[in-house]
């Protein structure tokens, strides 16, 4: 398995359990699914049938839908204006790419157009996003942009390729 985190903050961000398509040799996608997790029903984890057993009683339990994503990596929900994401995007991707090697610099060039273009395309959609960090909610790490496709029900994750480091578990 294949644990992508942040290459600054060092954060778990998704793994290749999901699936994950690279656009342009720039950014990852991610679907996700909802998914919804029970607090206090730990009767399947014993193989229990409370129903079958007499224990019809109702159990105090938390419902939590969200994406399993988010669940299963404990990524945290952080708000942005679309000035103050203009700022943060900026300095980001400056402190990103002090992380590169960039003895190629005509490569560096065209990754820097195609990360500008998907911002851009970003920002004009701007309202159609969500923006997580990883568990630490460090600053100074990764955001991940999240939006739905045309079903309006299927939610995905936009992280840049140099955002991230893949480990292998």
């Amino acid at each position: 398995m294949l644990i992508y985190k942040d290459v600054i903050t060092g954060d778990e961000l998704f793994s290749d359990s999901y699936s994950i398509k690279l656009f342009d040799e720039c950014y990852y996608e991610i679907e996700g699914k909802l998914h919804t997790e029970k607090d206090g029903d730990f009767s399947g984890m014993i193989g229990a049938n409370p129903s079958a057993e007499g224990g019809d009683e109702a159990l105090d339990s938390c419902e939590r839908t969200d994406i399993n994503i988010v669940i299963a990596h404990k990524l945290q929900k952080t708000y942005f204006q679309k000035k103050s994401f203009l700022a943060y995007i900026k300095d980001y991707m400056k402190r990103v790419f002090e992380h590169i090697d960039e003895t190629d610099s005509e490569k560096i060039d065209s990754l820097k157009k195609k990360i500008q273009a998907k911002v851009k395309e970003i920002v004009n959609n701007f309202n159609d996003y969500e923006f997580y960090y990883g568990e630490s909610m460090n600053p100074d790490g990764c955001i991940l942009f999240l939006n739905y496709r045309e079903d309006g029900m299927t939610p995905f994750f936009t992280v840049f390729k140099v955002s991230v480091v893949s480990e292998k578990y």
